[in-house]
């Protein structure tokens, strides 16, 4: 597994680690993002008989109320049975600059989702319950460069080849703060930088 890590993380184009190091991201100009589980442990999206529509995710496993009958399946139940150490998720139609785990886990529990920003100018959200895009956040007018979270991961941050940087909220898809004035493209220094309960939004 480590020649192929090392062989795929030579080839991409953009590569994050999970906050508890469990899982690795790498984005490639083909327009994909891969993951793959460090810890060995097999990487299970829904079934592709399940509707995703009829599942609501929780804060540690996800219940889904089946249409005919009042039953409860627990989440092992509308799993795939048999997964893979590594996926694949398909969604962005140019190359993957960035990549960002969500934070709201820390170093003791696995990230719930994954932010990628792309040369087709959008940046995804995607749930790392369903192994799904979820939502495409639309706005900028030339490829994103980066993407960051907000120390708590309800706001996060996308910088562009446009000149500018936008403020966004997960349950948006437009963005809450467009920051333009820049001279040049808004790209890998920016970040999140947190004092007592305020965010502060740094740019290079």
């Amino acid at each position: 597994m480590t020649e192929i890590l090392n062989w795929a993380l030579y080839r991409a184009s953009a590569s994050a680690f999970s906050p508890d190091c469990s899982l690795i991201a790498a984005g490639f100009n083909e327009s994909y993002i891969r993951l793959w589980n460090l810890k060995g442990e097999k990487l299970r999206g829904l079934r592709s008989d399940f509707d995703p529509a009829e599942a609501k995710d929780g804060t540690y496993t996800l219940w889904v109320l089946m249409n005919h009958a009042d039953d409860i399946l627990a989440v092992r139940e509308v799993r795939e049975k048999q997964g893979t150490s590594t996926r694949k998720l398909i969604g962005h139609s140019g190359p993957v600059y960035s990549l960002a785990f969500d934070p709201t886990g820390g170093s003791y529990c696995p990230p719930k989702y994954l932010l990628s920003g792309s040369a087709d100018m959008t940046a995804r959200l995607w749930s790392l319950d369903t192994m799904t895009n979820v939502v495409a956040y639309r706005g900028h007018t030339k490829p994103i460069w980066d993407v960051d979270w907000s120390p708590r991961g309800i706001y996060f941050a996308t910088g562009s080849r446009d000149h500018t940087a936008r403020l966004w909220s997960t349950d948006r898809i437009q963005p809450l703060r467009i920051f333009a004035g820049h001279l040049n493209d808004v790209d890998v220094s920016l970040t999140f930088n947190g004092f007592g309960t305020h965010n502060h939004l740094i740019f290079p």
